[in-house]
């Protein structure tokens, strides 16, 4: 990484930071939205497994009973016990989570090819402070292929 780095000009140096500190942020982003689907789904299977004897109760007493009143409806929202109404919660906040955390990854995916193109354009120009022919370039893209960034095709 060194001696091809040391080679790169001032602009392909920052570029080379920047696409790399983009990859660790989207990696970062993925395992966040990996734990926030866990959590999604963990909270949907639970809160399943918990509602089933409330609903069970409920639709035992909508068949007793001709008409819906508001005692009905009260007595249904008290019978949830607090383990359902955190795992309500966490269910919204993960969700909240994870919406957040698949824009932010649209972003960054932007972003990343934004710059990926502009350095695979970079590679046409001015690339490294070598004033004869060198191997910069492909030593460069070999670099990039071990961090799994293509710098080949658009």
């Amino acid at each position: 990484m060194s001696s091809v780095y040391n080679d790169l000009t001032l602009a392909m140096k920052r570029k080379t930071d920047r696409i790399e500190s983009i990859k660790k942020k989207i990696k970062n982003k993925e395992v966040m939205l990996t734990v926030s689907r866990v959590l999604i789904y963990s909270s949907v299977i639970l809160l399943i497994f918990q509602l089933n004897s409330l609903w069970n109760k409920t639709l035992s007493a909508l068949n007793n009973s001709t008409f819906i009143d508001s005692n009905a409806i009260l007595s249904l929202f008290s019978s949830l016990s607090a383990l359902q109404l955190y795992t309500i919660i966490i269910l919204v906040i993960s969700i909240i989570f994870h919406s957040l955390y698949l824009k932010s990854l649209a972003n960054l995916n932007k972003e990343y090819n934004s710059l990926r193109i502009d350095i695979i354009s970079s590679l046409e120009r001015k690339f490294c402070e070598h004033k004869e022919d060198c191997n910069c370039k492909t030593n460069y893209i070999k670099y990039m292929d071990e961090l799994n960034i293509d710098v080949i095709f658009k």
